[in-house]
């Protein structure tokens, strides 16, 4: 019975040594796959090293397979933000003011607006769309429209917006920013909003530093 046993585990064993052997060249590919297909996205982006010159990989999601960062020269140019899923590359443009990220937590943080209003609001990747989970606009003249109130000292009175969430197939930085879309609430209120959606790791969040430049990320991709 003893040698019946032993004779098992070791069929067992040469099974699981053949199973993991067959794995790493799957898992090698995928690495390889991924720079492949950023690379051909990159290719098709017009006069690309003078638009953006700067770039860089992180990860927001669990798939290890990084997000890809490009940082436009100027505010027209906005910035580039790539992800992969299921062997299909997903672009998104972002405000210059930029974003921060939880890393491998699937949460982004993004910003934008102007000097008399901002925007803000937490996405998360699915199936590679970017979603938004909420977020809204702030500012003295959130409507772009001059009509600015003042409190009692002179000071100007800020107005918050908030949605909760967004429309499928919207524009997330277009849709956050117009207040149309949005509740009126208090400073207050929207404060709490924002700190519940950032969670309780949000002092964990990383600011996106473009710490390569796009002929390093080229060199990476092997272009």
């Amino acid at each position: 019975m003893y040698k019946i046993m032993k004779k098992i585990m070791i069929v067992n064993l040469i099974i699981v040594l053949l199973v993991s052997a067959v794995g790493i060249p799957a898992q090698a590919a995928s690495k390889t796959n991924w720079k492949n297909l950023y690379a051909k996205h990159l290719k098709k982006i017009e006069d690309l090293e003078k638009v953006y010159p700067y770039g860089e990989f992180f990860y927001v999601n669990h798939d290890n397979i990084p997000e890809l960062y490009l940082g436009g020269n100027c505010m027209a140019a906005g910035n580039r933000l790539l992800t992969i899923y299921k062997d299909k590359v997903y672009e998104y443009m972002l405000p210059p003011n930029g974003f921060t990220y939880l890393k491998k937590q699937n949460r982004l943080h993004i910003t934008g607006g102007r000097d008399e209003a901002y925007c803000e609001y937490v996405a998360k990747f699915s199936k590679g769309k970017m979603i938004g989970l909420g977020g809204g606009v702030f500012g003295f003249d959130v409507f772009n429209d001059g009509n600015v109130k003042f409190d009692k000292e002179g000071q100007l009175i800020y107005q918050y917006y908030w949605n909760d969430k967004s429309k499928k197939g919207t524009n997330l930085d277009q849709y956050y920013q117009n207040p149309k879309n949005g509740k009126k609430i208090t400073k207050r209120e929207y404060n709490k909003k924002m700190n519940r959606l950032l969670g309780a790791d949000r002092k964990k969040y990383r600011s996106m530093l473009f710490a390569k430049t796009i002929q390093q990320i080229k060199k990476k991709l092997k272009m």
